[in-house]
């Protein structure tokens, strides 16, 4: 997850971007980070009461734009708070 933060970083700090390319070189970060869903559905199916656990798996619905997605773990995150 670091280099991947370290990528979006740097691409919110070149400030050489088009929006096009800001755009497309958004995409491929999202794309790399598709394969941590299972993951992070599945530390939620094991701890379903784990704040934390919910708060990754938000925060990844977050950064991939899904507002549904985002909503509804929200509302489990305030059923346990």
């Amino acid at each position: 997850m670091n280099k991947t933060r370290e990528k979006l970083n740097a691409v919110n700090n070149n400030r050489k971007l088009t929006q096009a390319q800001y755009d497309a070189e958004l995409n491929k970060i999202k794309a790399e980070l598709k394969p941590v869903l299972p993951y992070l559905e599945k530390a939620v199916s094991l701890q379903p009461k784990n704040v934390d656990a919910l708060t990754n798996l938000k925060n990844y619905y977050v950064f991939m734009q899904d507002e549904a997605k985002t909503s509804e773990i929200n509302a489990k995150i305030k059923e346990i708070e």
